[in-house]
């Protein structure tokens, strides 16, 4: 790959960017998205401009959640990770259920919640 490769550790721009590069972000892991904001602004105020987030897993599934920048995860926790589980018969249906309780529980704290996350 011929493009130039930054890393972020805690929010710290590791590697050479100038002012105005384009970037794409690339997490392992989203949940609920503080930390891509987060690593998004350390990258904005070095000058770059995010045009793209992917990950790896999403265990959020809220899409919408990363301030109109376009966000693609190869899979989504709650539309292929856990439908696959189920249909193989891997896990019991009462702990999902009671694990997407408790998920939708922290999601609706975390949207009430300013300054949470």
């Amino acid at each position: 790959m011929s493009k130039p490769m930054v890393f972020l550790a805690s929010q710290e721009v590791e590697g050479v960017l100038s002012p105005d590069d384009q970037v794409v972000l690339f997490e392992d892991v989203v949940t609920a998205g503080g930390s891509v904001r987060r690593n998004v602004e350390a990258l904005q105020s070095k000058g770059a401009r995010v045009i793209g987030i992917g990950s790896v897993l999403d265990r959020g599934s809220e899409k919408s959640r990363l301030d109109g920048v376009p966000y693609a995860s190869l899979f989504y926790l709650s539309e292929t990770v856990l439908p696959f589980l189920l249909r193989e018969q891997l896990v019991d249906p009462a702990a999902i259920a009671a694990a997407q309780r408790f998920s939708s529980a922290v999601s609706a704290h975390l949207a009430s919640c300013h300054g949470c996350a």
